[in-house]
């Protein structure tokens, strides 16, 4: 496996590592449903944004953090054109915490592939 394709991989698991978190803190069930609504939107908007800023033809931090920030909002806004929830106050709440919450798995993530490729 390429060092691209290795950390698409590790990057895709993030979200949907984040969207299980995010299910399980508001004490809702896990399923493949749950894992499609809240993580589906942002893998879209990820990996469809991920060529304009070469997230993985460059994988640098500069070009993962600019995907981050136009990716993980977009996905937001295509997961609430589909759910319609949260609304008001508690969608910028949301999207805070997601951004937050998805940044620091991220760094995680990348930190731990940087000593894994670059030994």
């Amino acid at each position: 496996m390429t060092k691209s394709r290795a950390l698409a991989l590790g990057d895709g698991l993030v979200i949907v590592i984040f969207s299980i978190l995010g299910t399980l803190h508001h004490g809702k069930s896990v399923d493949l449903a749950s894992i499609i609504n809240n993580a589906g939107p942002i893998l879209i908007a990820w990996f469809l944004l991920a060529p304009l800023f070469k997230t993985y033809i460059k994988p640098d931090w500069r070009n993962l953090f600019a995907n981050w920030v136009f990716a993980v909002p977009a996905g937001l806004l295509i997961r609430y054109a589909i759910l319609r929830h949260p609304k008001g106050v508690e969608f910028f709440t949301f999207t805070l915490v997601s951004m937050v919450s998805t940044l620091v798995l991220l760094i995680i993530w990348r930190l731990f592939a940087k000593i894994l490729f670059y030994k």
